[in-house]
């Protein structure tokens, strides 16, 4: 830049051609070598460098004619490697008639292979930067006349495989940009004030830019109408048409350059185009992930580049882009190709953004982004995304979800709420180099009218199936290449219904907190069976193929048949209202996993109900009932039940659990049920009163009473059994046992008896002999 500033193209030009004029006026009367070495010394006193001049050759055919080979302008002192510049071939015609005039007119100005090479040094000092002169006020007003008193005017300037290169040791970035096969084809023509206009094209084959991730090679191609302004020094852009790569691209714009660094704006528009086309722009890993035969959708940009002046930030931008139709499967082959999964969908994007310095860290945008029917399906996740329609607001900091309709397997659902610092932890990890990484964190409001649990996780209760018998072992799921991400959450929940092991809980209500990805549900409030449910579930997703569940609960009058029916697989059993509480733990991913690791305590209870017998059960009771000289009917009043659950290992057991059964008396069991159905219980029936007095009325029983006479028992307690399976249950109660341990103490009693009467006997027969 400084180099145009302190000795611009103009002069330069001015310069080489009264050093051509006067090679020629002195061709005649000099040898070549006298006349290079006035060349070179022209040179060496104007540009303030070494310069070199390899041959000279002049001709008057058609014009004045002069040609010079491979000449070099060097560096200044301190900076080694190649020269500032190179021309190995410089071929000039001028016109006879203008000279007469004091004017200069060009007729052609050919340079081929020339080289320019800059350089910044990592101290700011530079290669480019020419010693500058005190100018005169004669010369100052001489407007477009040079030095001498000539007009300069150059209809055409041809440039031939041209090289360009710049490197700026200061730039933490882009470090290197270099031109090869640059041709140039312009006219130039002298404007009032010593302006020049500027119209032409530019085009090279390969810009290469080195930086500190690979950058593709550009092809550029380039038609520019601009103004040279003299004095001040400053640059018109009327207008720019560009393709990168096939990339369209227009702009406009003013730039000064005065003393210091340019100053000025540069407006540039990138047109509607499709997206596919930017990919050959993009780093090569990237860009040979992206097909341009794809149609993924248009883009377009605007945007403003400032040139302030300023040292510390000397570039300011500023813009817009859209985006129309977007296709979201461009992002498939960023996706793992292990995790399988599939992503569909497509999107518009509106951003503003800006970019007050040559930082990326500062880079600020915001916008609004609209989701249209995105899926997403991979085997190893609990659901699949059928469909997800959303509008989000969009800024460095977050993303905000103004709204959102997301559609599972397991249900369909409504959110919002925002997520903070989302970038760039859910950038693709070749995007993610350099870059400061944030925990995001989320806050939402997430309502369902319906939700199907059992569709995210495996239903697991004891009614799902056996743990051992094969005839239930599924295929053991895939394993989880990925881990569930580690943010941090705060949001609430609301289900209208929501089914897990085929309960139906209805009004479902909590807030949860994600916390070292860790999902916990708290104050969870809800329906059940015509009951209430309180509690909290926690489920830990360190290792997603081996996740960790564990909860307290508490449900309050329940209808407790349904409930049997769903978790333990026992219909028509029992009914009433219940409460039952505690606490639960299990892990896993199968059903088979879930069922060996649960265990749960739990403490239930039934004030009233009805206890529903049929078969064995119904049987047992009524072969009991008979002798009480009783009809037993199927459905028998039950109250005051009590027991502690406790499921581990596979099995459901009852300790103590103690109940009233109307007309018979108490129930006391204990045992187990097992998930593969086998039933296992011991217990008593503790007859009431009135019952065990039936009982002794008649029959074995009624004369094992009679002859235990006061001894006998006030309430007689039967054994009782539960053996079989749940679908084929035996019942026994042993009357039979009852019978002989009442006979053993009957017949103690009329031992006893018989011992009293003896007794009595012969203390009566000694008092008569005495």
């Amino acid at each position: 830049m400084s180099l145009w500033a302190r000795k611009p193209v103009r002069i330069l030009v001015v310069v080489l051609a009264l050093l051509l004029i006067a090679v020629v006026a002195v061709r005649l009367l000099l040898p070549a070598d006298k006349i290079r070495a006035m060349a070179q010394n022209q040179a060496r006193e104007k540009l303030g460098r070494e310069v070199t001049i390899g041959d000279v050759s002049i001709s008057v055919l058609g014009g004045l004619g002069i040609k010079l080979n491979d000449v070099a302008v060097a560096n200044p002192d301190g900076f080694a490697g190649a020269p500032l510049a190179t021309v190995p071939a410089l071929d000039l015609k001028l016109a006879f008639r203008p000279l007469l005039k004091k004017e200069i007119q060009v007729e052609r100005l050919v340079v081929d292979g020339p080289s320019l090479n800059l350089v910044v040094r990592a101290d700011g000092t530079n290669n480019f930067t020419f010693p500058t002169t005190e100018k005169s006020p004669a010369t100052a007003d001489s407007g477009d006349r040079t030095a001498g008193g000539a007009v300069i005017s150059i209809p055409h300037l041809s440039v031939q495989d041209a090289r360009l290169s710049y490197a700026d040791a200061r730039s933490q970035g882009m470090s290197r940009m270099q031109m090869d096969d640059l041709n140039l084809d312009f006219s130039l023509g002298s404007l009032a004030g010593g302006d020049l206009a500027i119209e032409g094209t530019a085009q090279t084959p390969a810009l290469v830019l080195e930086s500190s991730q690979p950058l593709p090679s550009i092809e550029v191609t380039a038609d520019l109408d601009m103004t040279w302004r003299a004095d001040p020094a400053a640059v018109e852009i009327h207008s720019l048409e560009t393709r990168f790569n096939g990339v369209r691209a227009r702009g406009q714009g003013h730039l000064a350059l005065g003393e210091g660094t340019p100053t000025g704006t540069l407006e540039l528009q990138l047109p509607e185009q499709a997206l596919t086309r930017l990919a050959t722009l993009a780093p090569p890993e990237l860009a040979a992930k992206v097909s341009r035969d794809q149609k993924g959708g248009l883009v377009s940009a605007a945007l403003d580049v400032v040139f302030t002046g300023q040292a510390d930030a000397p570039v300011r931008t500023a813009g817009t882009a859209k985006a129309r139709g977007l296709d979201l499967a461009l992002a498939q082959p960023f996706l793992p190709t292990e995790q399988d999964a599939t992503i569909g969908g497509h999107a518009d994007l509106d951003l503003e953004f800006s970019l007050p310095a040559p930082d990326l860290a500062q880079l600020r945008y915001t916008g609004t982004a609209t989701l249209q029917g995105v899926s997403f399906r991979q085997p190893q996740l609990m659901d699949q995304l059928q469909n997800l329609d959303a509008v989000l607001k969009i800024t460095p900091e977050r993303f905000t979800v103004e709204s959102s309709t997301a559609r599972f397997a397991s249900g369909t659902f409504a959110l919002q709420g925002s997520l903070r610092d989302p970038l760039p932890y859910f950038l693709p990890p070749e995007l993610q180099q350099g870059l400061e990484m944030k925990t995001p964190h989320l806050e939402f409001t997430l309502r369902t009218k319906r939700l199907d649990v059992d569709k995210l996780l495996p239903a697991a209760s004891p009614s799902t199936g056996s743990t051992t018998d094969p005839s239930h072992q599924a295929t053991p799921p895939k394993t989880i290449s990925v881990e569930f991400p580690d943010i941090t959450g705060n949001g609430t929940i609301a289900a209208d219904s929501l089914f897990y092991m085929k309960m139906p809980f209805t009004d479902l209500t909590g807030r949860l907190q994600i916390r070292d990805r860790v999902l916990d549900c708290r104050d969870l409030q809800g329906g059940l069976y015509a009951g209430r449910l309180a509690g909290q579930v926690s489920i830990d997703l360190k290792d997603l193929n081996d996740p960790a569940y564990s909860g307290r609960y508490q449900m309050t009058s329940m209808q407790v048949s349904p409930f049997l029916a769903r978790f333990v697989d026992l219909h028509n059993v029992l009914t009433g209202t219940a409460g039952l509480q505690g606490s639960f733990a299990a892990k896993g991913r199968d059903p088979q996993a879930i069922q060996r690791t649960l265990t749960l305590a739990a403490d239930g209870n039934l004030s009233s109900g009805m206890l529903h017998t049929s078969g064995a059960t119904h049987d047992a009771l009524s072969t009991l009932a008979n002798q009480l000289g009783q009809n037993l009917d199927q459905e028998q009043a039950l109250r005051d039940l009590r027991t502690h659950l406790v499921v581990q290992e596979g099995k459901i057991g009852l300790e103590n659990m103690q109940a009233r059964l109307s007309g018979l008396g108490d129930i006391s069991l204990g045992g187990t049920l097992a998930f593969t159905g086998e039933l296992d219980y011991q217990g008593q029936l503790l007859l009431s009163r009135e019952a065990t007095a039936k009982l002794f009325t008649g029959g074995v029983l009624g004369e094992l009473g009679k002859l235990m006479d006061k001894a006998r028992p006030e309430r007689l307690a039967l054994p009782l059994a539960v053996g079989g399976t749940r679908s084929a249950p035996r019942v026994k109660i042993d009357l039979g046992s009852v019978a002989s341990e009442l006979e053993k103490q009957a017949v103690k009693t009329q031992g006893r008896k018989l011992e009293d009467a003896a007794r009595k006997g012969l203390e009566n027969l000694l008092k008569k002999e005495n």
